[in-house]
């Protein structure tokens, strides 16, 4: 529920991880994410055992975004190697 006088925007931005291997089917990682609030997040999958998302999320601040995006995905695949967030575009 939005707080009268924050003023929330949109931040996009990228992250790219990696897991265990063996560890998730595609199908596993996808109900996974949705499942924990990355709804939000375009999935790709390139690399064997690691995926890319682009995030496109509602927040008061680039910061706060960026850390509920890893707080959510951390809390979806339990068993990952966070190995690179980059920032790429943030939009008002």
């Amino acid at each position: 529920m939005p707080v009268e006088g924050v003023r929330v925007e949109e931040y996009e931005f990228k992250m790219a991880l990696s897991f265990r291997p063996g560890t998730l089917s595609v199908d596993d990682l996808v109900e996974r994410l949705g499942s924990s609030d990355c709804t939000d997040a375009l999935v790709g999958i390139g690399e064997e055992d690691s995926v890319s998302m682009q995030f496109s999320r509602s927040s008061e601040d680039r910061m706060s975004a960026v850390l509920s995006a890893l707080n959510d995905v951390k809390s979806a695949l339990v068993a990952s190697e966070i190995k690179d967030i980059v920032q790429i575009a943030v939009s008002s």
